[in-house]
């Protein structure tokens, strides 16, 4: 099968790139480390396949809505005031 042919066939089926998905799927996966672990951003970016802390903060902002900071923050206060 081509590319192109599985490019079209998975955007059917799925609704979405194949690009599309693994960005999403990775910054699900870095969004998961990020609430359960405190592990550095740079940390994150490497384990979900970013080179750099910074491409990996501007891709998270655009699909999450918030900077990686940010979101650890308000991740850590909901938390605390779940009694988690």
């Amino acid at each position: 099968m081509s590319r192109s042919a599985f490019a079209l066939k998975f955007k059917i089926v799925l609704g979405q790139t194949p690009l599309e998905y693994l960005t999403q799927w990775r910054m699900y996966k870095a969004g998961a480390m990020i609430r359960s672990k405190n592990t550095s951003f740079s940390e994150v970016a490497s384990a979900v396949g970013y080179g750099s802390e910074s491409s990996f903060s501007r891709v998270f902002k655009r699909e999450m809505g918030e900077a990686p900071r940010e979101y650890r923050r308000k991740c850590v206060l909901l938390q605390s005031s779940t009694g988690e």
